[in-house]
């Protein structure tokens, strides 16, 4: 008798391999039961399922269209089409087995041999809100093994409080092999077993995934157990093969004195086992989807192994790929840096930035310039040019926009720090402010040109404060200025804020077809012209007196509120 068990695990660990065809499959051993969504199943046909999960046995003559489970007696085989399982066996001593698989909702017990079940997977199915998702458990301290086989095409997300995929035998070796499908197991519970393969003490416990995939999701683990203590002894090992994917979002363990063995499939092909954010390439594998190895992630070859991209992308998004790999593999940009936070330039002349992709091998380290106002400064490809007195903004952004790094530009005419232009020093009282004698304009209400000789640059010293807020007043003149189209009029009451910046002419003077109005001194005007405006590159501001005395001659075409 035990030899007759062993041999079925063994055809249906051969079956998952592709050793063998599916006409291989043994039948269900002898005393064995199975529940799914709570109703008991031992018999060929079929069951429904809603939306709510419910599981409900079907008595028309033809298959169900969709949302089925059907279970084929003879060979052991329950197929999931599309179905939804939300009820667990409910916990009874008057249902056999209700003390033992109690909470699961497909649950396979056998107190007296081996417990063995394949699923089919057809379509997209779910098992959810229930204390265990598959239990297969052979109960018996004296015989049989435990194996569980999911196969097909299709899906399943197995979603528990407790463990999302269990199976143990108590007396004998644990078997779990995924086939083809896409399999996720998820647990809730304070253990966070997402995958369960339990054994007996010093048996052997395996995971084989050939083709597809097998998940435990978000911080679930992949569990090996040998025996019921804290530790104990037996050989763990791990399968790939058909480039299968096995992650273990929470890690691979077990409480045996012996570590986990990972080996490929018979004809060398492998996969791939992530071990928490740590994945490692068995054997020759081809990828079967995109892979993104993100930050904190790692992707080794092992020894011998080769890994093609095939028609899919790896990419490494601040992850570490270790190895050679043949095909696409994309190194993502993950950060950029400037050499320089801030830039102090004169007018007329440049300075360089340099910008710096991490990491140093990514493939694309394009990069986007730009300066947040080109009146101030202008930047081809790092290569700064300062125009006129104020300050911008050089923005370097990566080509996919993710990741930008700043730079302040200070455009000064000496050059020495922030735009912050000094208090003059008061002129001579027998002098007037354009450096003229007291004959010349004096007393003038601003008709008068000046005198034909280079104005007067006023010697100021930089320790001499501007009076507070007068700044901030030009400074939103030269806004409005900088944003107004041709033919508009800035009106501005400056009232005592008679100290112009000389960034606020050189906006003006940028414009085309913009003119300035100046209300100060209680109501006289001075109206500037964009055509006409100043161009003396020493001056740091014009005082309003000063201005007075040109006749800028132009007649504003329209205003601006």
């Amino acid at each position: 008798m035990i030899r007759k068990r062993l041999l079925s695990a063994c055809l249906a660990l051969a079956l998952c391999l592709g050793l063998l065809p599916v006409t291989a499959l043994a039948a269900v051993p002898s005393g064995q039961m199975l529940y799914v969504g709570g109703e008991q199943i031992s018999t060929t046909g079929y069951w429904t399922t809603d939306s709510e999960g419910n599981v409900t046995a079907y008595s028309g003559t033809e298959a169900p269209t969709d949302n089925y489970i059907h279970y084929d007696a003879q060979n052991n085989v329950l197929t999931l089409h599309n179905a939804t399982i939300k009820k667990g066996l409910e916990y009874s001593e008057n249902i056999e087995g209700g003390t033992y698989i109690f909470g699961s909702a497909i649950g396979v017990l056998n107190q007296n041999g081996a417990a063995e079940l394949t699923i089919t997977l057809e379509g997209t199915n779910t098992i959810a809100e229930v204390g265990k998702g598959i239990f297969v458990l052979a109960s018996s301290t004296s015989t049989g093994g435990a194996t569980l086989t999911i196969t097909g095409g299709g899906s399943l997300d197995a979603s528990a409080s407790q463990t999302g995929i269990w199976v143990q035998s108590n007396s004998n070796n644990a078997a779990l092999c995924v086939k083809n499908a896409e399999v996720t197991a998820s647990a809730d519970g304070a253990f966070k077993n997402g995958v369960l393969v339990q054994a007996k003490d010093g048996s052997d416990v395996s995971l084989t995934v050939n083709g597809g995939s097998l998940t435990a999701s978000v911080n679930a683990n992949i569990w090996f157990q040998f025996g019921s203590g804290a530790s104990g002894s037996g050989t763990p090992t791990v399968t790939v093969s058909n480039n299968a994917i096995v992650r273990a979002n929470g890690g691979i363990a077990n409480n045996s004195s012996s570590p986990i063995q990972y080996e490929t499939g018979s004809d060398s092909t492998g996969g791939i086992v992530f071990d928490g954010k740590n994945g490692t390439v068995y054997g020759s594998v081809t990828l079967q989807e995109d892979i993104t190895i993100g930050e904190g992630e790692s992707l080794t070859l092992d020894d011998g192994a080769s890994l093609d991209t095939g028609n899919y992308t790896l990419t490494v998004n601040g992850g570490t790929l270790t190895g050679n790999v043949t095909g696409d593999v994309i190194y993502k940009v993950t950060g950029v840096s400037l050499d320089k936070t801030s830039l102090n330039l004169n007018p007329g002349k440049g300075g360089t930035l340099t910008a710096t992709i991490t990491p140093d091998n990514a493939t694309n380290q394009n990069v986007t310039w730009k300066s947040s106002d080109t009146k101030v400064a202008t930047v081809d490809n790092g290569l700064v040019t300062a125009v006129a007195e104020g300050t911008a903004t050089i923005t370097v952004t990566t080509e996919d926009g993710n990741k930008t790094a700043t730079c302040t530009v200070i455009v000064t005419n000496n050059g020495s720090g922030p735009v912050v232009p000094p208090q003059p020093s008061d002129p001579a009282p027998s002098q007037p402010e354009g450096g003229g004698s007291s004959s010349a304009g004096a007393g003038s209400s601003g008709s008068a040109a000046p005198r034909q000789q280079s104005p007067v640059v006023h010697n100021v010293s930089n320790s001499s404060a501007y009076r507070k807020g007068e700044y901030e007043f030009w400074m939103k003149v030269r806004t409005k200025i900088v944003s107004a189209g041709p033919g508009e009029v800035i009106e501005v009451n400056a009232r005592d804020n008679d100290k112009m910046p000389n960034s606020v002419m050189q906006a003006l003077a940028a414009k085309e077809d913009v003119t300035l109005r100046i209300r100060w001194n209680d109501g006289e005007e001075i109206v500037i012209p964009s055509a006409a405006a100043l161009q003396e590159k020493m001056r740091m501001f014009y005082p309003l007196s000063y201005l007075a005395k040109f006749d800028f001659a132009q007649t504003p075409a329209k205003k601006v509120k």
